[in-house]
């Protein structure tokens, strides 16, 4: 265990913060390919978010996702990023409408980034919906999926 420990120590010890590419309360359009488990089809993710929001790494977003050519869900969300030199991985959770049922759902997921310059990033995100309901009627679904931002 000490040396898992250590391990893990070394890696953070080893991340290089000078060169770090994330700017305080900056805006971040992120654009990108999606994996929708409800249609079973892909699609367009397109996510906004401000951060920094009174707490370093607090940020307010909304993403809007199509599938098949059709709105499939929307929500607004609440997140948190931790940067790592030019990386950072988020958690976030919020509150939308499914298109495709048209019911209110939940949402929690989490997001990886990189930074190849100030402005420009990739990132990944997996996210599932979660709907209300009881039993059979209870729906639920993964969202996976990957692509490129722009940061201001």
């Amino acid at each position: 265990q000490a040396q898992i420990g250590n391990t893990i120590s070394n890696f953070f010890g080893s991340i290089d913060d000078s060169s770090n590419y994330f700017a305080a309360k900056e805006i971040s359009i992120e654009l990108g390919g999606v994996y929708v488990q409800k249609t079973g089809e892909g699609g367009v993710l397109l996510d906004v978010a401000k951060w920094d929001l009174g707490v370093q790494g607090l940020g307010f977003g909304a993403q809007f996702i199509d599938s098949a050519s059709e709105p499939a869900a929307e929500f607004g969300y609440v997140a948190y990023r931790k940067t790592l030199g030019n990386s950072a991985i988020m958690g976030f959770a919020g509150l939308g409408y499914n298109e495709i049922d048209k019911r209110l759902m939940g949402v929690i997921g989490l997001g990886l980034e990189h930074r190849s310059s100030k402005h420009f990033s990739q990132f990944t995100k997996v996210g599932y919906g979660i709907e209300g309901g009881s039993g059979l009627d209870k729906k639920r679904g993964l969202v996976v999926g990957a692509g490129v931002g722009y940061n201001f």
